[in-house]
């Protein structure tokens, strides 16, 4: 029965052929035969003997082996295969599914920038560390400020010298730490120092300036007498400069107005703020400023007192 499907070529003639081989035994089944009978016996391995089984392994085989070659060749090229997949799927679903996000050029962001202030720097005047481990004790002298471990951290001393480090647990930078904050891009610097050698008193402003990590920079030359006498930061600032007294100026203060002087580099000298010594300088800013007095004169020393006044005038221009 099973020697005549050999060379059939479709499942119906194979369900024909077995029917029809089946009619000499039909007194010997005590039943009809049914089609379920037929794939029943057709669901034995000796089904794949058959003509139509064969051509159709063959086909698959076939196919196999087309899709191995398409395979390695995509293989080859990676890129290439993965865009004419994408086209694909735009060429398919494109118009039913619709894009429902916009395009946007990335740009580059700042680890720095967007980094959690997180950390707590204080300084410890009496110990003379900085640090995120250091504890704050006295809040006059003491100083504390809110970073990130990627800040950088600007130390300006007393004594005109300034460093940049970074941001750690504990470290020793003295006793005469003038100010401590982060370093940032347009931050306004004035200040009013002693020059020592000349015993006198100059203005400066400056920017944030260029720096090394851990490398020492001066605001000024060194000096045991030079010193910074007053530091403020931003614009609208003002202060006021107490001279000694002398008989032939009219007056023994000067006014400063920070944004009245020109902002240059960390390195400039900067004006002077008169030619005669300073005894006091006081942070003014939001104060109204005095009201000159006027010395009185004495005989045959007016013009003297006037070249004095000019001198002054001269100097803070």
């Amino acid at each position: 029965m099973y020697k005549t499907i050999e060379e059939e070529t479709s499942y119906k003639a194979v369900v024909e052929s077995v029917d029809a081989a089946l009619l000499p035994f039909i007194k010997e089944i005590k039943r009809e035969v049914v089609e379920e009978d037929i794939e029943r016996l057709l669901e034995i391995r000796i089904k794949r003997i058959s003509r139509y089984d064969i051509n159709k392994q063959l086909k698959e085989i076939k196919s196999l082996r087309s899709e191995i070659r398409k395979i390695n060749k995509f293989l080859k090229d990676m890129v290439g295969y993965t865009t004419d997949y994408i086209d694909s799927l735009l060429n398919k679903y494109g118009e039913s599914y619709p894009r429902l996000t916009e395009l946007k050029e990335f740009t580059e962001v700042s680890v720095r920038k967007v980094a959690l202030s997180n950390l707590t720097v204080c300084y410890d005047r009496e110990e003379g560390f900085v640090g995120h481990m250091i504890k704050a004790k006295d809040e006059k002298k003491d100083f504390s400020i809110s970073c990130s471990e990627y800040d950088r951290l600007l130390l300006i001393y007393d004594n005109g010298t300034y460093k940049v480090v970074q941001v750690t647990d504990k470290l020793f930078v003295g006793h005469d730490l003038l100010w401590l904050g982060k370093v940032e891009k347009g931050l306004i610097f004035n200040i009013i120092y002693r020059e020592g050698k000349e015993n006198l008193c100059y203005v400066k402003r400056f920017k944030t300036p260029k720096f090394i990590l851990d490398k020492e920079y001066l605001l000024f030359d060194q000096h045991k007498r030079s010193k910074i006498l007053l530091f403020l930061l931003g614009t609208e600032k003002t202060a006021r400069a107490s001279l000694m007294p002398s008989p032939r100026a009219r007056t023994n203060a000067v006014e400063i107005v920070f944004d009245e002087y020109l902002v240059k580099g960390a390195a400039a000298k900067g004006k002077r703020v008169s030619t005669r010594t300073v005894r006091r300088i006081s942070n003014t800013t939001g104060k109204a400023p005095l009201k000159k007095k006027v010395n009185l004169s004495l005989p045959g020393l007016e013009g003297e007192t006037m070249l004095e006044d000019k001198k002054d005038e001269d100097s803070n221009s």
